[in-house]
């Protein structure tokens, strides 16, 4: 299956994301074998994870009280992480789109994915190709939507996760302000990455403190 057949994402996701990844390698995976049942499989587990990683990111960890982590609800708990758009009308349309498809991929998954809750014996239904690649496009269509609004999300947004590499402009700034590297047991570390590993907090308060300048700068040049 030709990579082209996908949808393309509008964001890099971080080598540091493994699993998500790997749920992103599974899905091309299960495209390349033509495999429907497989193809249901990748596509929900894909926005599974997609949703964890949002609430995670958001909130520090996922609502796994009873029923709280059902596929459905936690798209509702991811949903209520980023705001999918400005419009009030537009946020209500889109949400009511997404949770239709995020409940019926659900569905689908678990009559006919292969590891779904199980089926007859004799069973020998199948989830065509054309059908499983329209699966996959839809949740591929959802993670563009909602990851990629998370990560144009404001950084006080982002109250858990915040990965060192990401922030490369900011990190060379702080660390131009610092002065020489830190030198620990023999070992050169710049003094951004101290910050980071040892205080996290104030780290994400310098780094938000450096974004809220940035545009200012930007009009100041203009």
């Amino acid at each position: 299956m030709n990579d082209q057949t996908l949808t393309l994402f509008d964001f890099d996701i971080q080598s540091s994301a493994e699993h998500m990844n790997v749920r992103v390698g599974e899905l091309y995976e299960a495209l390349s074998q033509a495999k429907g049942e497989k193809i249901l499989d990748a596509s929900k587990n894909l926005l599974e994870t997609v949703f964890r990683t949002i609430i995670t990111d958001k909130n520090g960890e996922v609502e796994e009280g009873r029923r709280a982590a059902t596929f459905p609800n936690l798209y509702n708990q991811a949903k209520d992480c980023i705001q999918l758009s400005d419009e009030s009308d537009i946020v209500d349309k889109l949400n009511e789109l997404c949770e239709k498809a995020v409940l019926i991929i659900g569905q689908l998954r678990n009559s006919y994915g292969m590891s779904g809750h199980g089926s007859d014996g004799y069973d020998d239904r199948r989830f065509g190709l054309p059908e499983s690649l329209f699966v996959a496009r839809v949740s591929l269509s959802i993670t563009n939507l909602l990851y990629g609004k998370h990560l144009d999300s404001p950084l006080s947004h982002l109250n858990s996760r915040i990965q060192y590499e990401n922030y490369a402009d900011f990190n060379e700034y702080f660390d131009s302000q610092e002065g020489d590297d830190v030198s620990v047991a023999g070992i050169l570390v710049r003094p951004s990455e101290v910050l980071f590993n040892a205080d996290p907090i104030a780290y994400k308060e310098y780094l938000i403190e450096y974004m809220n300048q940035l545009p200012q700068e930007h009009d100041e040049e203009a």
